[in-house]
């Protein structure tokens, strides 16, 4: 598949037509080699662990709010980096490579939400399925745009003008996507769309959890916007927990 930013041997998935056609999709599963063979619940495991930093940064500085003080605030927390106890590192991506895709073919998508609360996106950073749609929302009242880019590109760009309006937009393909406002320049958010189930987002502790996973050996990638990326290796055995534990 083509590369969005994450290597173009990261996601060997199986693509965004998988819920068009079972033939086209078992076909694709066999030229890019990933075993394409249904896997049920009792075949399953999990992968969780957590990911720290052994030297963690300075906290980054607030961004200094140019607009809409009376709204945004002085200052809006910069979420760059996280980190807590012990190093634990939030909002660093964790996913697996070359798992077999989940009994039935295609994975459900799970709709997902970015909220903007305060001139502040809301998660800071996100993991979806490609097929998902994203919920644009704001609790602001004042203007706001949403504005995705993929690499260069733009894939939408939503005005938000009201608090509590919601728009939808489609996540059709895998890549690392950047939101931004173009009206307040400090915001901005990643929501990184992959072409299979098996991906997760470190919470504050740094720790992550990856369920449903076919019994089987598989690279474990991380990536975070500011630290770059991680790599580890998951053995899971069916009704049985791996644990992963890396470190910047």
């Amino acid at each position: 598949m083509v590369d969005k930013g994450l290597g173009r041997k990261s996601w060997r998935g199986y693509g965004p037509g998988a819920a068009v056609l079972p033939i086209v999709l078992a076909t694709g599963l066999a030229i890019l080699g990933i075993r394409p063979g249904e896997v049920d619940a009792q075949q399953t495991g999990t992968v969780q662990g957590t990911i720290r930093v052994a030297r963690p940064p300075a906290a980054p500085a607030a961004h200094r709010v140019t607009q809409n003080a009376d709204v945004c605030g002085q200052s809006v927390p910069n979420d760059t980096v996280s980190t807590g106890a012990g190093g634990a590192l939030a909002g660093a991506v964790v996913w697996l490579d070359g798992a077999p895709a989940p009994a039935g073919g295609a994975p459900r998508a799970v709709d997902v939400t970015l909220d903007q609360r305060r001139c502040r996106f809301e998660p800071h950073v996100q993991t979806a399925t490609v097929g998902a749609s994203l919920g644009l929302t704001s609790r602001d009242p004042i203007l706001h745009n949403i504005h995705a880019y993929l690499g260069t590109r733009t894939l939408f760009n939503v005005a938000i003008p009201v608090a509590g309006m919601v728009v939808r937009r489609p996540l059709a393909e895998a890549g690392r996507v950047q939101i931004k406002c173009d009206v307040h320049a400090w915001m901005a958010s990643w929501v990184v769309v992959f072409p299979h189930p098996y991906h997760a987002v470190t919470g504050r502790d740094g720790s992550f959890r990856i369920a449903g996973v076919p019994a089987g050996t598989y690279p474990v990638k991380v990536w975070h916007e500011t630290l770059g990326e991680r790599s580890g290796s998951a053995t899971v055995a069916a009704g049985g927990s791996a644990t992963v534990n890396l470190s910047y």
